[in-house]
């Protein structure tokens, strides 16, 4: 079975490991006996779940093009954004569990969108950086 050249320099691993430090930063921005500039602990963690969201996507879809992680990132991150505005029950108490919280969020704020858009952002830019110099290096020329 042949693999196509996205695939090849799309190192699950690597999507992995920084999908782990990003998680890892993400929960750190949102400690209170951590003392990070104000800018910081506003706004890198919605910012941040995007960029784990888009790494979860690569390493899951090592064959989608990166246009389609972004696309999916914002989807995704949008979409449970707006479903903060639901009042279902079962929705809230999922929201309730520290693990709801994490994966849905807690309150609907129109600020978040700009915050998932930068972070999908800055996981598209590098993403095609890093995938058009694995490509590279796998097919001089290509």
């Amino acid at each position: 079975m042949a693999i196509s050249l996205l695939e090849a320099a799309r190192h699950r691993w690597v999507y992995l490991l920084w999908l782990v430090v990003t998680i890892a930063f993400g929960l750190a921005t949102r400690m209170p006996s951590i003392e990070w500039p104000m800018f910081i602990s506003e706004h890198a963690g919605d910012a941040l779940w995007s960029v784990a969201l888009y790494l979860a996507l690569a390493g899951l879809l090592p064959r989608a093009p990166s246009w389609s992680i972004f696309v999916a990132t914002l989807g995704v991150s949008y979409g449970v954004e707006l479903s903060q505005l639901l009042e279902w029950h079962w929705l809230e108490e999922a929201r309730e569990t520290r693990i709801g919280q994490l994966f849905l969020g807690t309150g609907f704020q129109w600020l978040d969108f700009p915050r998932y858009t930068a972070g999908a952002l800055f996981s598209y830019v590098v993403d095609r950086i890093y995938v058009e110099k694995g490509v590279e290096s796998i097919a001089p020329g290509a």
